[in-house]
C-alpha cells in the first residue's frame, strides 16, 4: 500500500475520533452552574410583606363653609331719625346681649305715651262717673218704683259697659304707645357679632326698615357632604318624630388654608333632611363651639371661611389595610405563592389617597407584592427581595446552610485527626 492510500485511511479516523472525545467531553462536563445563575437573573426581583389584620381608625374627607348657627336681621318697626349708634354696631364689632346698638328719635313717641295716658285717665274718670250714675239711679227706682222690676237702660247698665270699654281700650292705647316708644332702641338678643350694617346715624328710617345683619358668636355650622357609600362607616345622629336618637358623638377636624397650621374641634350634630338634588349626597350638620376665643395657639374662626374637614368615622377592628398603590385597575393584586406570582381579585371596601380597606379577596397571613409590576401573568417564577432590592434571607435555607457547614467542618476535622493518629 503507497504513502497516498495510508493517508487517506489515517487522516479520516483520526479526525473521527478527535471529534467523539470532543463530544464526550462535552457530556462528560456540561456548564450546569453556569445555566442555573442565567436562569436565576431572568427572574424578576419582586419586594412582598405578608398581611397582617389591625385595628384601623377611618377617618372622610369632606369641606365646607363656615355660617352662623343663629343669624338675625334688624328691621326697624318704627320710623324717625337714627340718633344713636353703638361703636360695637359696625361690622365685624362684638356686642353682649342687652347692650343699646341703635337708637331712633324718641319724641313723637315720648308724646304719644302721654297722650295715651291722659286718654286713660280720662277713660277711668268717665267710668267711675257712669259707675256713680249707675248707683243713683237704682236708688232713685228702688225709692219710686220699688213694686216694679228695673230694666237695663233705666240702670245705665249700657252706658256703664261703654264706660268700661273705653278704659279697656284707653289702656291698650297707652301700652301700643309704650310699646312703639322701646322700639325706639335696638337692644342686642344675644351675644354676638355685627355681620353688615345699612343704616348711619342721622339717617331717617322707615319702619321695616333693614338696619344690619348680626349672628351670635357662641356656636357657628358647617355643612358637610358625605358620599352615599361612606354612609355606613359613620354613627350619624338621626332625629325622628317620636324623639331624638342620639348616636356617640363624631368628632371633626377642621383646618383652613388661610391658616397653615390652625385646628378647629367640632362634633356633627345632626344631619339633614333631604338629600341634596343636585349632587345626591347626604350633608351632615357640624358645630365648632366657642370659635372666637381668645387663644394663643389658635386663631379665630371667620364667617364664610371655607374649611377642609376630617370626620372621624367608625373604628374598624382587625381590618385588611394595604397601600393603595398596590392595587391595579380598582380590582385586583398581586401575591407571591410558592415564589411565584398570583394575581388575586379584591373588593375595596373604603380607600382615600394612601390607603384601601379589603373586605373580600385577601386572607391573613398572605403575601402581597409591593414591587409595581406591569401586565404579569399568574404563575410567573419570581426572587423574593426586601424593600430596598437587597435578597431577603430564607430562614430555612439559612439553618440547612449552616448544618451542612457545621457537618461538613465536622468531617474535616475527623479526617485531620485520623492523619495525626
Amino acid at each position: 500500500m503507497d504513502m497516498k492510500k495510508l493517508k487517506k485511511i489515517i487522516i479520516p479516523a483520526v479526525l473521527m475520533l478527535a471529534a467523539s472525545a470532543a463530544v464526550m467531553a462535552i457530556i462528560n462536563n456540561p456548564p450546569k452552574s453556569e445555566g442555573r445563575n442565567r436562569g436565576q437573573e431572568n427572574k424578576m426581583n419582586v419586594a412582598a410583606a405578608q398581611i397582617t389584620p389591625q385595628d384601623f381608625q377611618v377617618k372622610l374627607a369632606s369641606y365646607g363653609v363656615v355660617q352662623p348657627k343663629t343669624q338675625t336681621s334688624l328691621i326697624s318697626q318704627v320710623s324717625g331719625e337714627v340718633v344713636y349708634l353703638s361703636e360695637k354696631f359696625r361690622e365685624g364689632g362684638f356686642f353682649n346681649k342687652g347692650e343699646r346698638l341703635l337708637a331712633v328719635d324718641a319724641r313723637d313717641y315720648q308724646a304719644n305715651v302721654d297722650i295715651a295716658r291722659a286718654a286713660l285717665a280720662a277713660a277711668d274718670l268717665a267710668l267711675k262717673e257712669e259707675q256713680a250714675r249707675g248707683t243713683q239711679a237704682l236708688e232713685d227706682w228702688q225709692r219710686l218704683r220699688k213694686d216694679e222690676k228695673p230694666d237695663e237702660l233705666a240702670m245705665r247698665k249700657p252706658q256703664l259697659a261703654y264706660a268700661t270699654a273705653n278704659l279697656a281700650a284707653a289702656r291698650a292705647e297707652l301700652n301700643k304707645a309704650l310699646l312703639a316708644l322701646e322700639r325706639t332702641e335696638i337692644k342686642a338678643p344675644y351675644n354676638g357679632r355685627v355681620l353688615s350694617k345699612q343704616v348711619d346715624i342721622g339717617q331717617v328710617i322707615a319702619g321695616n326698615s333693614l338696619l344690619g345683619e348680626i349672628y351670635a358668636t357662641d356656636v357657628v355650622e358647617v355643612r358637610l357632604p358625605v358620599n352615599n357609600e361612606d354612609l355606613t362607616l359613620l354613627d350619624l345622629p338621626e332625629e325622628f318624630r317620636e324623639g331624638s336618637y342620639s348616636q356617640q358623638n363624631i368628632r371633626v377636624n377642621f383646618t383652613s388654608d388661610i391658616y397653615k397650621s390652625q385646628t378647629w374641634q367640632g362634633q356633627i350634630v345632626r344631619t339633614e333632611g333631604a338629600i341634596d338634588q343636585n349632587s345626591q349626597q347626604l350633608y351632615v350638620v357640624a358645630e365648632i363651639k366657642d370659635p372666637f376665643s381668645i387663644s394663643k395657639d389658635q386663631s379665630p374662626v371667620k364667617i364664610g371661611q371655607y374649611v377642609n374637614a376630617t370626620i372621624f368615622g367608625k373604628l374598624l377592628t382587625d381590618a385588611i389595610v394595604i397601600d393603595k398603590n398596590t392595587i391595579y385597575q380598582e380590582s385586583y393584586v398581586y401575591t407571591l405563592v410558592n415564589d411565584a406570582l398570583k394575581r388575586t381579585d379584591i373588593h375595596i371596601r373604603w380607600q382615600n389617597d394612601n390607603l384601601a380597606i379589603i373586605d373580600r379577596g385577601l386572607s391573613v397571613n398572605s403575601m402581597l407584592v409591593s414591587t409595581p409590576l406591569g401586565m404579569v401573568s399568574s404563575g410567573t417564577r419570581v426572587n423574593l427581595v426586601n424593600a430596598d432590592g437587597s435578597p431577603k434571607k430564607r430562614p430555612g435555607k439559612d439553618r440547612g446552610k449552616g448544618k451542612n457547614k457545621d457537618k461538613q467542618e465536622s468531617i474535616a476535622a475527623a479526617r485531620a485527626g485520623g492523619a495525626k493518629s
